[in-house]
């Protein structure tokens, strides 16, 4: 192995690895202080920093040369040390893909799994799952009866739908290919407050436990730790005005809630954050006795 003196480590550290990929010609999206790497949409960078939401790593960018470019350590070290001069990086998921053509399933004739699901198996209160399958932002599909959560766009079009299987003992989510993750599920009400949470059972959840006048709110779910559906919300609403991060209450969720609050900052918006008491309010809404009719 070769040997590097504790200054060149530094200087190789230290590399801005936005500059670096934009020489590279990646695409990177502004997001508050940090940016987006495209490629990689769960990857977030400010100068020499890095995170990767999807698999809750990071660092500097000697580590960003092992993650994203298979390198060893002397290899990155030669990488960053040279300025990158006279070198083709080539990403592990180099080949890019078009993305697929978005097709909503077929829905099913009814929704028995679906309502047992949501309202048997995840406490869900009967009232709040007829608001959202009367306004078809809810729905259970023809094949393999899953319950489906649909996302429309600007003119009334469905973009998005993410899956969760109905089966208690085979448990699995999923976004349809092709889906758009801005357009991620949510209702937009008349009224200046926005909640925002990871999944949409949790906004459920919320709702279920927050039930005074809650359709005069506005609410999104994130379907993951992207703020993609949650700047389209505050872009095609200018009446809300206050933000309430409703994320879990775990490491994953205060590191999003801070880097969401970042980019809040930025729009000048006002935002809070609103915890659960357990992990995530699908938990605290089975612990407030939803589930006791089923369970007695």
């Amino acid at each position: 192995m070769k040997k590097y003196t504790e200054e060149q480590v530094n200087i190789a550290a230290r590399t801005d690895i936005v500059q670096m990929l934009m020489r590279q010609g990646e695409k990177l999206k502004k997001v508050g202080s940090q940016y987006q790497w495209m490629r990689h949409d769960s990857t977030y960078i400010r100068g020499n920093e890095w995170y990767r939401f999807s698999k809750e790593t990071g660092g500097n960018a000697i580590s960003f040369m092992r993650e994203f470019y298979n390198m060893d350590f002397n290899e990155a070290m030669d990488a960053l040390l040279s300025g990158e001069k006279g070198l083709s990086f080539v990403p592990q998921s180099n080949s890019v893909k078009q993305k697929p053509e978005f097709v909503v399933p077929d829905w099913a004739s009814n929704m028995h799994r679906t309502f047992a699901y949501l309202t048997q198996t995840r406490g869900i209160d009967a009232d709040v799952v007829d608001f959202f399958v009367s306004e078809r932002k809810i729905f259970e599909t023809a094949k393999y009866h899953n319950v489906a959560f649909v996302g429309y766009d600007e003119n009334g079009e469905i973009k998005q739908a993410h899956l969760r299987n109905t089966a208690s003992e085979k448990s699995f989510f999923l976004d349809v290919e092709g889906s758009e993750k801005k357009y991620f599920f949510r209702h937009i009400g008349s009224g200046n407050n926005l909640f925002v949470f990871e999944a949409v059972i949790d906004l459920l959840s919320y709702i279920c436990m927050n039930k005074d006048n809650w359709q005069e709110s506005s609410y999104v779910a994130l379907g993951g730790v992207s703020s993609d559906p949650l700047q389209n919300v505050l872009e095609n609403n200018p009446h809300i005005k206050s933000v309430h991060l409703c994320l879990d209450n775990d490491e994953t969720g205060a590191k999003t809630m801070c880097r969401i609050g970042g980019e809040l900052d930025e729009r000048n918006t006002d935002w809070n954050i609103i915890l659960p008491t357990n992990k995530d309010w699908n938990e605290d809404l089975l612990d407030d006795g939803h589930r006791m009719e089923m369970t007695m």
